[in-house]
């Protein structure tokens, strides 16, 4: 029983690490790469949330986005 609570502590807790820090690098990259170079707009944390979503439904295809095999 403890073992499963632990296993499942670990996954939430990968979980929010990942939706935490993926946003973060996008977040960070956009601001010194596309407003410096791009003259974009900068954008906030769930802006960048939101591009990780897509990024991950557009490129890694294994989300529930595409599962057709």
């Amino acid at each position: 029983m403890l073992k499963e609570a632990g296993v499942v502590g670990g996954v939430i807790l990968l979980v929010a690490v990942a939706f935490i820090i993926q946003p973060l690098i996008i977040f960070c990259l956009w601001d010194d790469v596309m407003v410096k170079f791009f003259d974009l707009q900068d954008v906030t944390f769930m802006d960048s949330i939101w591009i990780s979503l897509l990024f991950s439904c557009l490129f890694k295809g294994n989300l529930s986005c595409s599962n057709n095999k």
